[in-house]
């Protein structure tokens, strides 16, 4: 089964639960038709948690936030917060004193997510902005569930 734009989180939890955290193919197909607000409030989370121990020590070295800015219908505003003890956080809405922020259209956005548009194809065509510390950008590379 897949991950629907109606299901609630712990429907969502219940799918994630089913495939293995880090099959990043079996994930990317589950949660093709995932909301921005499904991915970064229940899927993001729920993966950094399952991959504690393989991400851990890169989040350690990471201390800031990304402000991820989906434009559009369908989009909303999310901050990922890593204080550089290799802990996590997703804040829903604006956060003004974020360290880099990415901006794309939902449109775009979709097509990261289902991996028809790499993240630096975007970028490198000007359809995905990013303002502030790129490199904190740079050290999610490795450690966030693509």
């Amino acid at each position: 089964m897949a991950i629907s734009p109606n299901m609630k989180p712990d429907q969502v939890r219940a799918e994630l639960a089913k495939i293995n955290a880090n099959d990043n193919s079996a994930l990317r197909e589950i949660a093709k038709d995932a909301t921005p607000a499904q991915v970064y409030e229940v899927i993001m989370p729920f993966l950094f948690e399952k991959r504690a121990a393989d991400v851990q020590a890169t989040l350690a070295q990471v201390n800031g936030s990304v402000l991820w800015d989906i434009t559009g219908e369908g989009g909303g505003k999310w901050a990922m917060i890593f204080d550089g003890t290799g802990a996590f956080k997703m804040h829903a809405g604006e956060k003004a004193d974020a360290t880099a922020t990415v901006q794309l259209s939902f449109e775009n956005w979709k097509l990261m997510q289902s991996g028809a548009m790499p993240p630096q194809q975007l970028f490198m065509a000007g359809q995905m902005l990013i303002t502030g510390d790129m490199s904190i950008i740079m050290q999610l590379q490795t450690a966030m569930p693509q």
